[in-house]
């Protein structure tokens, strides 16, 4: 007996599309059938009208995160269960060593704070933000561990976390050797230290001159002094949220070499622009790297569909605005948006919808790719008879408007606030159980989430 039938949709794949049913027994796809074709299920779930997709996979949040001398407000439970009301199945979090930690400490740190408390399947990019004796002798054992992905910074030398190029070499040639991907945060430090003191120095402390003191160049200088370092070991390399044309012009020259660079785009980076930094609530819209220009934002489309671009994150940082509100100056605000709920619905809307993406490539940067860069496909990411059985379903026609209220992250604002959608997720499954049935939370325990190990790269 089939366990669960999810019937009447349209199967939507980076590979195809097809009128299908999806029958699902123990918690595994068991057949993508004809419609129809299976006459008996213990549950069935008619998604007539509807697409059906491999889960969404979240590849960059922060839950439970410390920084900036506080923690994000939402942990694993609340940010979990926002990411299911936004049809996010699996999600990548970042093990963040503390001053006195290792790597390997803060991974089994961020697990304890996962397990049992998240709804969904989750995965961990390891954070390094040194490269002692340690941390180098740490490597292998975190790939083995099933951490393939790391992230270095940099910059945030101030905040003792800066990989400089020297540490960079050696980090990059460690991880690569032993089957890990290294990648970065990609800024050039001292370009924005300048600029900000100068800005500080000339009492320019509103939200603009975040920007203004992170222009585009320190963010491509980065990336390409990155790209060489990689090349040099024939590394692969991933940049965390790329936000410049610059950055895609790069990255499409490397891939057009034959390189291994792979990057990923946040939702914010695609749809705002900088002038939010002029309002009276600028400080909402502060985040590393910051908004950028239309001209940025045409350019980093383009380069999604045209595969320049691998993934579409979050980046799901969720500070409130009484953490926000600081009242001296934009180098004391802490960096980052909330974003797990709203980031299918507003790539499926702005690039489905909009004619930006094809409906399979959209799968493709917002399931497929994320699972198969960090070694989760085809468990996750695929539909594939074995595949775990996390499903995405979208009505294609509900028209929406994104307000507070309609959210469920523990922040207390917005930064997409008023803006009108078409096509939203409405049911999201999890290894075979419904989490958000018709827009309505149906979980109990979150136990059900679990820590899933990623392949080395490329296996």
């Amino acid at each position: 007996m089939i366990d669960l039938l999810v019937s009447g949709g349209l199967v939507a794949t980076s590979e195809f599309t097809m009128m299908a049913d999806i029958a699902v027994k123990d918690g595994k796809i068991s057949g993508l059938v004809a419609p129809g074709f299976v006459q008996h299920a213990d549950r069935v779930i008619d998604a007539s009208g509807k697409i059906l997709m491999p889960g969404a996979i979240d590849p960059h949040v922060h839950m439970q995160s410390r920084a900036f001398g506080t923690v994000t407000r939402d942990d694993f439970s609340s940010g979990s269960k926002a990411g299911a009301f936004g049809g996010v199945t699996s999600m990548v979090d970042f093990a963040i060593p503390g001053a006195t930690q290792t790597p390997m400490d803060a991974i089994r740190e961020q697990q304890r704070n996962a397990d049992g408390k998240t709804y969904l399947d989750y995965s961990l990019h390891s954070c390094l933000t040194n490269a002692n004796e340690k941390t180098v002798e740490q490597v292998k054992q975190i790939i083995d561990q099933g951490v393939p992905s790391f992230k270095m910074f940099m910059t945030y030398r101030k905040e003792g976390v800066l990989i400089d190029d020297g540490m960079l070499m050696l980090l990059i040639n460690e991880i690569s050797k032993n089957g890990g991907l290294p990648g970065v945060h990609a800024e050039n430090d001292a370009m924005i230290v300048t600029l900000v003191e100068k800005f500080l120095a000339e009492n320019k402390v509103s939200p603009i001159f975040h920007a203004l003191s992170r222009p585009n160049v320190t963010e491509s200088e980065a990336i390409n002094r990155a790209l060489y370092i990689a090349d040099f070991y024939n590394s692969p390399l991933y940049i965390y949220h790329m936000s410049t044309k610059e950055g895609a012009g790069l990255i499409r020259s490397a891939k057009s070499l034959g390189k291994k660079a792979y990057c990923e785009v946040c939702t914010h980076h695609l749809v705002l622009t900088d002038e939010l930094y002029e309002r009276s609530d600028g400080i909402k819209y502060i985040m590393t790297p910051p908004l950028r220009r239309r001209e940025d934002i045409d350019a980093l489309w383009n380069a999604l569909a045209d595969g320049t671009i691998s993934n579409v994150a979050s980046d799901h940082s969720s500070w409130d605005l009484g953490q926000k509100d600081k009242k001296n100056s934009f180098a004391e605000v802490p960096n980052g948006v909330a974003g797990i709920e709203t980031r299918v619905p507003v790539i499926y809307s702005e690039g489905v919808i909009g004619g930006r993406l094809s409906l399979q490539r959209f799968v493709e940067v917002v399931s497929t790719n994320p699972a198969k860069i960090f070694g989760l496909y085809p468990k996750k990411g695929s539909l594939s008879v074995g595949s775990d059985a996390d499903i995405t379903i979208i009505d294609p026609k509900l028209e929406t408007k994104i307000t507070l209220e309609s959210l469920h992250s523990r922040v207390d604002y917005t930064i997409y606030d008023g803006m009108r959608l078409k096509g939203y997720p409405i049911t999201t499954i999890v290894k075979g159980e419904p989490i958000v049935k018709d827009r309505q939370f149906i979980a109990g325990s979150p136990a059900n989430g679990v820590f899933v190990p990623g392949r080395r790269f490329g296996t």
